[in-house]
């Protein structure tokens, strides 16, 4: 499947080439080996291939068809990057498996829609460190309640030390970059002045 691939990006071909392999592999989609499966939807999903990228959404609620691990899964469907992957990735936002939590928290940063659940997450003093300080990284470059919700736990006292700092690193490096926030000025000068106490 790969070498399908890899002749459809390297090899200059015509319209009926470009057409049999891609017949091939989605025939492959039906193949009884799962390997075979798994190669052909990674190739064809990374294509943007309409039946692979639903293919990939059917698979994120059905442990019995999956052939991908669910984070791939995730990876696969976000660059799909359309409303209804992004509603399907938010989905595994609660999911228990946190390689899949942090591949979908890791995607929703640019999706408006997700703000206020990865901020919840940020906030749950009962989520992972792990869990928590990526919901921080997504956040960091798109919501612009970001520093403000980042503030109040660095304030509070019940907010973990290693948190509070990656918080204040997060922090430090959104006030000195590029505003993409469209944070006021005042807003930034605050955010610097509460990082130097």
């Amino acid at each position: 499947m790969e070498a399908l691939a890899f002749m459809r990006m390297f090899k200059p071909m015509d319209d009926r080439e470009q057409t049999l392999i891609h017949s091939t592999l989605r025939d492959a989609l039906n193949d009884p080996g799962a390997p075979v499966r798994a190669a052909a939807l990674r190739v064809l999903a990374s294509a943007g291939d309409p039946v692979a990228v639903d293919l990939l959404g059917r698979h994120l609620n059905d442990d019995g068809a999956r052939v991908l691990d669910l984070a791939s899964t995730v990876h696969l469907l976000a660059n799909a990057v359309d409303t209804e992957s992004l509603a399907q990735i938010r989905s595994l936002l609660q999911h228990e498996d946190n390689a899949a939590r942090l591949a979908a928290i890791s995607h929703l940063g640019s999706d408006p829609v997700s703000w206020v659940p990865l901020r919840a997450i940020l906030k749950d003093p009962e989520e992972s460190y792990e869990i928590r300080s990526a919901a921080a990284g997504s956040l960091l470059y798109h919501d612009k309640e970001f520093a403000e919700t980042a503030l109040s736990l660095v304030e509070d006292e019940a907010t973990p030390n290693r948190l509070k700092s990656r918080l204040r690193r997060a922090l430090k490096k959104h006030s000195s970059e590029l505003n993409p926030t469209g944070l006021s000025r005042e807003q930034l000068d605050d955010i610097r002045a509460e990082l130097k106490d």
